[in-house]
């Protein structure tokens, strides 16, 4: 193992052992987390990271509790396309959890004004994160794709088919 460094020295950062527990799922860290981020980041695997990740976890916050930089866990989702698919069909899914908590926020709210107001500012936010995650689900504007391929060449014959029936 290296020696360490002050880098390494940051208190909320283990430098060797320990488990490492991401809501359930518990990843053992037997080694410096700064030089083998990826290992990490392989042994949680793609479907617990989709499993938290449909449960309205960010990526941010999945590197936060690996205790790695979330630039390292996008650089690995990136680097399979696969994989870069999965994540980004299971963040598309997760829209509607976050969707759902925001019915709950509301819900839940004790009937005091800072604790509703507090509850709406959270309502808004989780609806914003569905838009974004899912914009033709959750999004505000709507748009109509019309495609109706009619050369004006077509349209000036049916125009004199038209006229000569009459």
């Amino acid at each position: 193992m290296k020696p360490p460094t002050k880098k390494h020295l940051n208190p909320a950062r283990p430098i060797v052992g320990g488990l490492v527990n991401v809501d359930g799922v518990e990843v053992e860290l037997d080694h410096d987390p700064l030089d083998d981020r990826e290992q990490c980041i392989e042994r949680l695997g793609i479907d617990a990271l989709e499993d938290l990740l449909h449960e309205g976890m960010s990526v941010a916050e999945v590197a936060r509790q690996l205790k790695i930089p979330s630039r390292t866990l996008w650089d690995w989702i990136d680097r399979d396309p696969v994989r870069a698919e999965r994540v980004r069909a299971t963040l598309q899914r997760s829209a509607h959890a976050y969707a759902q908590m925001a019915a709950d926020v509301l819900r839940s709210a004790p009937n005091e004004p800072a604790a509703i107001a507090k509850a709406r500012e959270l309502a808004q936010h989780y609806r914003w994160m569905a838009r974004v995650l899912h914009p033709r689900v959750f999004g505000d504007r709507t748009t109509h794709e019309h495609e109706h391929k009619l050369s004006v060449v077509d349209a000036l014959r049916r125009l004199d088919r038209e006229a000569e029936q009459r």
